[in-house]
């Protein structure tokens, strides 16, 4: 970074900052209206409820192609233009739905739409923490980002189950606050030169900069990310199940369970970066014993105080794998190439988090386990426990 390029980064250091941490808000808003579900049925009689469904997976269906070229359309327009771009896009999509009212498949057609910019979306706003944060303070910053969408998270879910109790077609105004960043983005200054933090992975400019390959070590990430939404998705997915199934309350001690997780994951990040100062290159493994400890509390136990030790643990870990995976990609990535990096990554994860159900079912099936809801949830702990002991005995490089 040249004398010119500091004294505009040191201005405009606070805007960058709120812009980064207020961008996060989006991840929250692709599932934001996935517990009205129940209500929008009643207000669309004539459309199954399995249709209605749609509504929560086309878009994470929608975001796994573009999520594979999110990378190359982040390099090709820079950060600063593809945020603008991807999160109007986004806004707009999401806000349209509330005009129709009586015609159900023009929502469903700007929910994939929403989809599309979400694949780009995801690793964009790693992308703003990779472009405009100096190296030193990004695993910070990256805990940061993602405890503000977790609070948020809780806000606005609460929000809009309120709007949807008087109007469900009111919801999507919810997505205008989105002109906020948007707006901001807009002054977000050129982005600063930090030099290459990778140096198994030189950066070229222009065509070269896009073609360049990924690092194994990013490979390996990767890779990792994908068979971590494979093993976690079953606890998130039979966990209120399991409740239930064990007469230990009903939907609404599931949701309190499920606030001690967020509650856990807003610690586990918000505290991150002093975390992986401690223990460094096993911040991977170490976070995963929590998710073991998780799925061993779920599957084996039934009793409530557990489920709420298990969820809130379980939370820390799950959150604080994220931010882990992603300063990992920036630590071995070059600038380029971790735009690509996150957005494959972005995209293995949910085709994990798609398939996960239909391994675990095939396996519990060959045990004579078919329609088991703990075996699953077991499954996923005991392969958490394999890959941190493979972990701690050759960590990645972090």
């Amino acid at each position: 970074m040249n004398v010119s390029e500091e004294r505009t980064y040191q201005k405009a250091s606070f805007l960058i900052v709120f812009v980064v941490l207020s961008a996060n808000v989006i991840n929250t808003m692709g599932g934001l209206v996935n517990p009205t579900l129940a209500t929008m049925a009643q207000a669309y009689p004539d459309v199954s409820l399995s249709t209605i469904q749609l509504v929560a997976t086309l878009p994470m269906l929608a975001a796994i192609p573009t999520s594979f070229f999110a990378g190359k359309f982040i390099n090709k327009l820079g950060v600063k233009r593809a945020f603008i771009l991807s999160f109007s896009a986004f806004m707009i999509s999401s806000v349209i739905p509330t005009c129709f009212r009586t015609s159900f498949t023009p929502v469903l057609v700007c929910r994939f739409i929403t989809g599309l910019t979400t694949g780009v979306i995801s690793p964009l706003t790693a992308a703003l923490v990779n472009t405009y944060i100096e190296p030193p303070r990004r695993p910070s910053m990256f805990g940061y980002k993602q405890a503000v969408g977790n609070i948020t998270g809780i806000i606005l879910t609460s929000l809009v189950g309120i709007i949807a109790a008087r109007n469900v077609f009111n919801i999507w105004y919810v997505h205008l606050l989105l002109v906020f960043p948007i707006g901001l983005g807009l002054l977000l200054p050129k982005a600063p030169h930090w030099g290459d933090p990778a140096p198994a992975a030189k950066s070229g400019s222009g065509a070269a900069a896009q073609k360049e390959k990924l690092p194994m070590s990013a490979w390996g990430i990767i890779l990792l990310m994908f068979l971590f939404s494979v093993f976690s998705y079953p606890a998130l997915l039979n966990f209120s199940s399991l409740i239930d199934a064990n007469g230990m309350g009903d939907a609404s001690l599931a949701g309190f369970v499920q606030t001690a997780a967020n509650i856990g994951g807003i610690l586990g990040t918000l505290f991150f970066g002093k975390i992986y100062k401690k223990v460094g290159k096993y911040v991977i493994p170490v976070f995963m014993v929590l998710l073991v400890l998780r799925h061993f509390l779920l599957g084996l136990t039934d009793n409530v105080i557990l489920y709420f030790v298990a969820m809130f643990v379980g939370g820390i870990g799950y959150f604080g794998l994220f931010v882990a995976f992603t300063t990992g990609l920036s630590v071995n990535c070059s600038a380029g190439s971790f735009h690509e990096a996150t957005g494959i990554m972005s995209a293995m994860m949910n085709v994990g988090m798609f398939i996960s159900p239909y391994i675990m079912n095939f396996i519990a099936s060959l045990f004579g386990l078919a329609g088991s809801l703990a075996f699953p949830v077991i499954l996923g702990g005991a392969g958490f426990v394999i890959i941190a002991v493979i972990l701690f005995v050759k960590p990645v490089r972090m």
